[in-house]
């Protein structure tokens, strides 16, 4: 044999000229790839047949030709055993479970196992080279953090928690475009949650503050798209005001007002009404709802176009946005259908009709939700009056009388349908009040509780009126 057996080293031959050469080239070799790995550890007494080079880890109990040496490691070279004691800091691979070993000086460590329990470190980085600024860096496409679940021995929740030493300090959370900083929420400089924003990196603006103590959001940029400052923009699309009562309310040719904010019209002859029925106690086909109206056409012709209209106030409102029209309904009939307008008031350019148009699909005995992304238009150029408004209304194609329940309609900025925003009936009740009131005595205007949209309109011998609708 000229070479051993694991390495491949040449050995010296006897009588050999130049033996340095031949040593030489052996250490070079061995600082290049000694190794040492083991067959199998725990290796209670050796195998029957053995092969010229294998390695073992002697177990802790030993018998036979492995007796007495608990912890070694067994090299079978030259068809005898060789005994090696281990030493600090020897690394061993194991093939048979692919680990890595090491010793400690007192016996053989998983170095997983040590590698789950490595700390303090200094810098960790993933995908990408850490630095002092970002001693945790990761460079990739997606992280999961999965809670453990019970039955694992944890407790099914998950919870990240960011610490700071004091208020004025902070912990955050920072969104960038090309490291440039455009959004950052958390505790910023104090205990109230926050959300900012930046066009540039430098100059920033409180979007969104939650008091701490009291659990209020202020918007301190303001809110835009709707002129109250909520999420929806029509006025009692739960139909939960009606100051006027329940109805029904007949439906003619001129405009007629029932329930707070909304209104019944045709542009021909046409008879029929729209009513409120309140929803059994604990219905849940429109979850939350109290009320729903119903929109009756009982005769009609194909140049009629009943409808059941409301307005919201200002013809800018989502102009050149995206809207969502939202709302629940039921009906059997294929002929309802539902759009947007811009109304640009007394003096103000010409209306733009069927903004979004859709069909609703009958739903016969059974409530439906339906949401629709509707792009509306710039009000760029055009002339804007008093009273202007973008109206929504559901309105019926055809001659046919037909019948449609209505509940919770909603127009908000989009792209993204949420569910129906349920105000306190108080707010809703000032909201619906700006647009029309009614007393049992005569006012006079200017000793009304609430300002209202415009000087309002008298009418009726008592209840008195006093409209100031769009």
């Amino acid at each position: 044999m000229s070479d051993s057996t694991r390495l491949g080293l040449p050995y010296l031959a006897a009588a050999q000229a130049q033996k340095h050469v031949t040593h030489n080239d052996a250490l070079q070799i061995l600082d290049a790839l000694v190794h040492a790995a083991v067959i199998e550890r725990n290796r209670a007494a050796p195998p029957e047949a053995p092969a010229e080079g294998d390695r073992y880890l002697v177990g802790a109990a030993p018998s036979g030709a492995f007796a007495g040496q608990a912890g070694a490691l067994a090299a079978f070279d030259d068809g005898a055993w060789r005994f090696l004691q281990p030493k600090p800091g020897w690394r061993i691979w194991v093939v048979a479970e692919r680990r890595l070993l090491v010793h400690d000086g007192a016996g053989w460590r998983d170095l997983d196992e040590l590698a789950r329990r490595l700390g303090p470190l200094e810098r960790i980085g993933i995908g990408t080279a850490p630095d002092p600024a970002n001693p945790l860096s990761a460079r990739l496409n997606a992280a999961l953090f999965n809670a453990l679940p019970a039955t694992e021995g944890g407790t099914g929740d998950l919870r990240v928690a960011f610490n700071k030493p004091a208020a004025a300090r902070i912990v955050s959370h920072l969104f960038q475009t090309a490291f440039g900083g455009r959004a950052e929420s958390g505790l910023i400089g104090d205990d109230a949650w926050r959300l900012k924003v930046s066009a540039d990196g430098a100059s920033w603006r409180d979007s969104l503050v939650a008091d701490p103590a009291t659990g209020a959001v202020a918007f301190p940029s303001g809110a835009v798209g709707l002129p109250h400052g909520f999420r929806n923009g029509v006025v009692n699309g739960d139909f939960g005001i009606a100051q006027r009562g329940p109805g029904p309310f007949a439906l003619g040719q001129a405009a007629s007002y029932g329930f707070d904010r909304w209104l019944i019209q045709a542009a021909g002859p046409a008879t029929g009404s729209v009513s409120r029925t309140a929803f059994p106690p604990g219905q849940s086909d429109v979850p939350g709802a109290a009320n729903f109206a119903t929109f009756a056409v009982t005769a009609t012709s194909a140049s009629s176009y009943p409808e059941v209209q409301t307005r919201i106030e200002d013809v800018a409102t989502l102009a050149g946005r995206t809207a969502v029209v939202s709302l629940s309904y039921r009906t059997a009939s294929p002929a309802f259908f539902f759009d947007l307008a811009q109304g640009f008031g007394t003096g103000g350019s010409s209306t733009v009709w069927s903004i979004g148009q859709a069909a609703l699909p009958p739903s016969p005995g059974t409530w439906r939700r339906m949401a629709t992304v509707v792009n509306v238009p710039s009000i760029a150029g055009k002339t804007v009056g008093a009273g202007s408004f973008l109206s929504f209304r559901i309105f019926l194609s055809g001659a046919a009388a037909a019948s449609i329940d209505v509940a919770d309609v909603q127009v908000e900025a989009g792209p993204v349908s949420t569910p129906f925003e349920r105000r306190p009936p108080a707010i809703e009740l000032a909201m619906a009040r700006r647009f029309f009131r009614r007393y049992a005595t005569a006012q006079a205007p200017a000793n009304l509780a609430y300002a209202m949209r415009t000087t309002p309109v008298q009418t009726g011998t008592g209840p008195y009126d006093y409209s100031a609708e769009l």
